[in-house]
Formats: structure tokens, C-alpha cells, sequence
């Protein structure tokens, strides 16, 4: 009986050593059970947002150009001789850019003063004579048809007055012509005389126009 007790005795001193041992062997297992329990907390920033102005820029095409542009172009036909502007200045509206050669339109104007003097005369005889034949029809010294024949070459003579001053006015125009003045007030950039002129291009650079084309990519 007492070989009962101490059998018992030695068994419970055994689990009572052994008894920490064992509860250790649950400790890692609840440790990281515990671990996965508990929730990752997320990182958070702070922005803090007030209104400010922005600057929208766009970038467009564009180009720049006078607003007046004037062809300067002779209106006869000749040799430019002489150059009347330095080049690059500015000149007003009316002032003289070149010079073509004027001897020609010169000649012109005396051919045509010339003809205007030839018929005034003529004109002033045929008044002499239709007075002549108007007294003397008048008298009965001449015949009506006579009469009628001086008045008719007097109308005639009046009318060739008329076209020799056109024509004294055309060649004093062309004479005037010959000199070629700026159309408006303009800055002329560099220009070239030609034998024959054709265009002489002047700009008015007072004030500037900007042409801004749209951009396809910036539709919709």
C-alpha cells in the first residue's frame, strides 16, 4: 500500500515538472495567432487645398502683317532715271518715289499744244468765213447752201478745238505721270528699279495686324 503512494507520488511529481514544458509548446502558435489578428493601419497623407489663380497658355500659329498694303505701279510705260526716296525712309501720301524718263511725254505735250494752237486758228477762220457767207446770204449776194456749208465748217472747227485740248490734257496727264508718288503714307522697305517697272511693293507699318490661325488638335 505504501509502494501504491509512492508509485502515485513520483507520477505527479513527474507532471507536475514537466506541466510548464508543456503549456510553452502553445506560447509561438498563440503569439503569432495574435499578431495576424491585428489589423495593418494604412499610411495617410494630408493635403491641404486653396484656390489660387492659374494661367491657361496656348500656343496658336500666327503672323504679322501691315494693315495697308500698297502696289505702287506706273501708269505708263518708260526707263526709270532717277530714284526721288532714300531707301527705307518713310514718305507721305503723294510725294515722289521715282522718276521715269520724261523727254518723251514732253514731246508729247508740244505735238499737242502744237495741234491746239493749229486749230484754234482754223476755228477762228471758219467764224470769219460763216460771218462773210451769213452777211452775204443775208444780202442775197450768196446762196443759202453756202450759208449753210460755212456753218457747218465752223461747228466742225469748234468740235477739233475740243478733241486737240483732250489730247493736250492726255499728254500733260502722262507727263505727270511720269513721276510715280507714294498712294499713301507708307514706310517703304527696300526696293529695286527695274529697266521696265512693274511693282514696287510698299508696306504701312504705322500699325500692325496679328493673324492668329485655330488650332485643329485644340477642337472638341
Amino acid at each position: 500500500m505504501s509502494g501504491l503512494r509512492a508509485r502515485s507520488a513520483g507520477i505527479l511529481l513527474v507532471l507536475t515538472a514537466i506541466a510548464p514544458l508543456l503549456a510553452g509548446c502553445n506560447e509561438p502558435e498563440s503569439a503569432v495567432a495574435s499578431v495576424a489578428a491585428q489589423p495593418n493601419e494604412p499610411d495617410v497623407s494630408i493635403v491641404t487645398i486653396k484656390p489660387q489663380p492659374r494661367s491657361i497658355v496656348r500656343e496658336l500659329p500666327g503672323r504679322i502683317a501691315p494693315v495697308r498694303v500698297a502696289d505702287v505701279r506706273p501708269r505708263v510705260s518708260g526707263i526709270i532715271v532717277e530714284r526721288l526716296f532714300r531707301q527705307g525712309s518713310e514718305v507721305k501720301e503723294g510725294d515722289p518715289l521715282y522718276r521715269i524718263d520724261q523727254r518723251p511725254f514732253e514731246v508729247e505735250v508740244q505735238a499737242a499744244q502744237a495741234a491746239l494752237t493749229k486749230a484754234q486758228a482754223t476755228y477762228e477762220r471758219a467764224v470769219q468765213q460763216a460771218r462773210r457767207i451769213a452777211f452775204l446770204a443775208k444780202e442775197r449776194a450768196a446762196p443759202e447752201i453756202e450759208n449753210e456749208k460755212a456753218i457747218a465748217a465752223e461747228k466742225e472747227s469748234a468740235a477739233d478745238v475740243e478733241a486737240r485740248k483732250a489730247d493736250l490734257a492726255r499728254a500733260k496727264l502722262n507727263l505727270d505721270y511720269s513721276t510715280i508718288r507714294a498712294p499713301i503714307d507708307l514706310a517703304n522697305g527696300k526696293s529695286v528699279a527695274k529697266i521696265t517697272p512693274e511693282v514696287s511693293l510698299s508696306r504701312h507699318l504705322d500699325r500692325l495686324s496679328l493673324m492668329i490661325s485655330p488650332s485643329t488638335s485644340s477642337k472638341g
